[in-house]
């Protein structure tokens, strides 16, 4: 299915439950069925969700438009219909905007100061900063 980006340059408000679903759905990167869902989120999130709650989270998603759904047979299946990478830079940007009044250098700045990064990740960093140079 071809991923589609929003028309307005806005995506519907996810709660944190619809974006632990969302996440589960991407990182699947095929059809997934409800039980799928509710095994990774139960196994993920050390929780005991039932089916239908899991369904009716995805009923939202599907009406605020992140993924569509179809049955085959007794099963049904979602899938995203907006992508990851557009979802994040969407997210990203708006975090930096309403937080850090749109600067980014303030938002890494202060996630670098908060955050242990590894050497690994700083080398990282300073690569992707010559790069921008």
């Amino acid at each position: 299915m071809r991923k589609k980006k929003v028309d307005n340059g806005k995506y519907p408000e996810l709660t944190k439950f619809e974006m632990r679903i969302m996440k589960i759905i991407w990182d699947n990167k095929k059809p997934i069925s409800v039980q799928e869902v509710m095994n990774t989120m139960n196994e993920k999130y050390a929780q005991n969700y039932a089916r239908t709650t899991i369904s009716t989270y995805a009923g939202h998603l599907v009406n605020k438009g992140y993924i569509s759904s179809y049955r085959d047979g007794m099963v049904f299946y979602y899938e995203p219909v907006i992508d990851e990478k557009d979802y994040l830079a969407y997210i990203n940007e708006e975090y930096a905007n309403f937080w850090y009044n749109g600067s980014i250098a303030d938002m890494m700045s202060a996630i670098c100061k908060d955050v242990k990064i590894s050497n690994e990740d700083k080398k990282k960093l300073v690569e992707l900063i010559e790069k921008l140079k």
